[in-house]
């Protein structure tokens, strides 16, 4: 999905990130290259606890830490 997804935006692992609130998310992103983060919020308990556990994802707690990641890792050119 997300191979097809950077083909149709003409897009390259470097200049995308992904955030999602199911555990498969984070890891099918980073599977291919791409940044992932886990968002706490919305994800079912078993979810949550998997994404906990996962220490090479980023684990965010609130909607907001996604702006200041982008503000961080956003260079105009």
């Amino acid at each position: 999905l997300f191979e097809f997804a950077l083909q149709q935006l003409g897009e390259t692992v470097d200049n995308v990130l992904a955030f999602g609130n199911e555990s498969c998310d984070a890891l099918a992103a980073s599977s291919i290259g791409i940044t992932a983060y886990h968002c706490l919020w919305g994800a079912t308990d078993e979810d949550r606890k998997i994404m906990q556990n996962d220490r090479e994802h980023v684990c965010l707690s609130d909607p907001r830490q996604i702006i200041e990641i982008l503000k961080s890792t956003y260079s105009p050119s």
